[in-house]
């Protein structure tokens, strides 16, 4: 006889007979309820205490819940010291960890693990990414994004409809329970909220993640970016404190310009941290059809281009879409020279800068779109022939960014930003120079709207 209905027969002096014979009949169901095993119920990132009350509110009533600590715990003994990230939903990458999370299910003593992570959607949105996993099977059982309406029933539903094929067939049969029944074991209350700190004793092998999984078509954790855009450019040279006639200003304003950029993360596949956010950059941009011409219409050949290759770091802020800080350091090459006839040499401002830039950047998701902007310091090793015609020169630049981005889905991001770089620079004249003026300056804009394919 189970202790159930030991129980049940030592009360019967105290209960009329219909109450007993109620009573019996759900032995079974009580006896089945006693040993089953509960499951956990571990939910992280933002507001992870009232989603996982939501999780708890839809189970199934006899199902019991593990301790949430006790299942934390069991985490971190398996080696997850960290917050799972949103490695849990790319599953050619979260073997190690479901693993981890099945080792420490089995070793709570739980019949399986509801795992879940609040993520924002593209849109703007949130959805609760959820994996069920079970110590006894080497798949993941449920492994679906469940959105978070801002309607309370609708969340409840939609949870409801993600989670009760799985948890349904292990769960005991109802049974009957007098008013004022305790919960279900365990904690079903609201938690603490998931710092990942903590201590345990992991297997050789076992590396916890660092929660920045990459996403594919996502900018701020991709391996390779590849765009290309069309660009209209434009230049308006001066000079300040002009004494000598050979000094000739310049402007233009609607130039074509290509420009064909990459950017790769050669680390991006591996979970190193640091290593996997550190990349190559490059671009080169090359005006067509470009003419200049002189007052009076004289025709000139006029050549445009720019080129950069550096290094860049990125750090993110948050989950993945998150604030990205881009940290640039390179080398630029920026070409604007004339073929111009013998007799306007001496005076068409043609310049080519070798530069050293150091900068940095910013992403900022805003709904389905984000925000990019950034500045540069340039530093010329070289400007060119208008500067070599005067004496001691002293040149130095900066850039300003401003731009858009709006993802289109299959990895696609159209784009639409402007560009300001401004160079300013001193002159010493000195008695006898052929070429006087007390300094220049040189701004060139650029207008693009371009494509970017993100992986």
């Amino acid at each position: 006889m189970t202790r159930a209905a030991r129980a049940i027969a030592c009360g019967a002096s105290l209960i009329g007979p219909p109450a007993i014979a109620a009573l019996i009949a759900s032995a079974p169901s009580l006896a089945e309820a006693a040993d089953a095993k509960p499951v956990a119920v571990y939910v992280e990132g933002e507001d992870a205490d009232s989603i996982r009350d939501e999780v708890l509110a839809v189970l199934p009533g006899s199902l019991k819940v593990l301790d949430e600590s006790a299942f934390e715990e069991a985490l971190r003994k398996q080696g997850q010291k960290g917050a799972m990230g949103n490695v849990m939903a790319q599953p050619k990458q979260r073997g190690k960890l479901v693993s981890r999370i099945r080792k420490a299910t089995e070793k709570a003593g739980a019949q399986a693990a509801i795992i879940a992570r609040v993520r924002k959607t593209r849109t703007g949105g949130r959805e609760l990414w959820v994996l069920l996993v079970d110590p006894s099977s080497e798949d993941v059982e449920i492994d679906k994004a469940v959105p978070l309406a801002k309607s309370e029933s609708e969340r409840a539903s939609a949870l409801k409809e993600a989670l009760d094929p799985a948890l349904k067939s292990r769960a005991p049969a109802d049974a009957e329970e007098p008013s004022g029944a305790a919960a279900p074991e365990g904690d079903q209350g609201s938690g603490e909220a998931k710092s990942g700190e903590g201590e345990g004793e992991g297997e050789e092998g076992d590396e916890p993640s660092d929660g920045a999984a990459r996403t594919p078509g996502e900018m701020t954790t991709a391996i390779v970016v590849v765009g290309l855009s069309f660009q209209m450019a434009g230049r308006f040279f001066t000079y300040s404190d002009g004494l000598t006639r050979n000094l000739r200003p310049y402007d233009v304003f609607g130039a074509p310009m290509g420009m064909a950029n990459l950017e790769i993360y050669p680390a991006g596949f591996g979970d190193v941290p640091v290593a996997k956010d550190i990349g190559l950059t490059a671009s080169y941009t090359m005006a067509f059809g470009l003419d200049s011409a002189t007052a009076s219409g004289e025709p000139i050949d006029t050549s445009f281009m720019r080129l950069n290759a550096g290094l860049r770091g990125r750090i993110r802020f948050g989950d993945v879409p998150s604030p990205t800080l881009g940290i640039n350091a390179g080398f630029s090459l920026l070409n604007f020279t004339y073929d111009a006839p013998a007799a306007l040499t001496d005076e068409v401002p043609s310049v080519s800068y070798k530069l050293l830039r150091f900068g940095l950047d910013m992403r900022i998701p805003a709904g389905p779109v984000a925000v990019e902007f950034g500045g540069d310091f340039l530093l010329p090793l070289s400007s060119g022939e208008v500067y070599d015609r005067f004496t001691d020169p002293s040149v130095l630049g900066i850039e300003a960014r401003l731009g858009v981005g709006v993802p289109v889905g299959a990895g696609i991001e159209i784009r639409l930003a402007g560009e300001y770089t401004r160079f300013f620079s001193a002159f010493a004249p000195v008695l006898g120079d052929s070429h006087v003026a007390g300094g220049a300056l040189d701004q060139l804009v650029w207008i693009r709207l371009g494509a970017a394919y993100v992986y």
